[in-house]
């Protein structure tokens, strides 16, 4: 796949309540959150938009990696759902790669894996020990009419939307793409052995 064929989109708009400050701007190896996400998506992506609550783009304007974009959520507190939608209408591409900034230890080999899975299904995304991470996944941009439609109808579970799509998993098996796709909440979970 084609790097103009896929859009990176980085969810950054969060409350990071149990991370206990903004995850984006969290650094690990000298790098914050969003800088090591971006780099991870941008061998595969051609245009980066990071997603932010509507009070969140003044925050990270500053720390955007070159190139990427800010998009508001157009349904304040509504979940990370949201963000998706509100980026999703900013995207040319008929790929859109997504991704949470819980996954710091993300990986441009597993964003790949991701890419290569997706194929004619809507949406591709890690399994980690019996799990989904429907936040870091690759999606075919023709799912935004039923990602509003459920938004619309008040529902907010990601997995359950996962659940009406026709999906791909990437089994994560060996110890690096295990801790690439397995989420970050707490200081603590930094601590997940290689």
């Amino acid at each position: 796949m084609r790097r103009t064929d896929v859009t990176g989109i980085l969810l950054a708009g969060g409350e990071s309540r149990r991370f206990g400050a903004p995850k984006a701007l969290a650094r690990l190896d000298g790098a914050t959150f969003l800088e090591r996400i971006a780099a991870a998506l941008q061998p595969h992506a051609g245009t980066l938009l990071v997603s932010v609550r509507r009070d969140g783009a003044g925050v990270l304007e500053a720390a955007l990696p070159s190139g990427a974009r800010c998009v508001e959520d157009l349904r304040p507190g509504a979940g990370p759902l949201a963000g998706v939608e509100a980026a999703l209408q900013g995207v040319t591409t008929p790929v859109a790669l997504v991704v949470a900034c819980d996954y710091p230890f993300l990986r441009a080999e597993d964003a790949g894996r991701l890419l290569e899975s997706l194929g004619p299904h809507d949406a591709a995304a890690p399994e980690v020990e019996g799990r989904i991470q429907p936040l870091c996944a690759a999606y075919d941009v023709r799912i935004a009419p039923r990602l509003t439609a459920w938004l619309d109808s008040g529902r907010r579970e990601v997995l359950g939307f996962l659940r009406l799509l026709d999906l791909a998993t990437v089994a994560a098996t060996d110890p690096g793409s295990v801790r690439a796709f397995t989420n970050v909440n707490s200081p603590a979970d930094l601590e997940i052995p290689s």
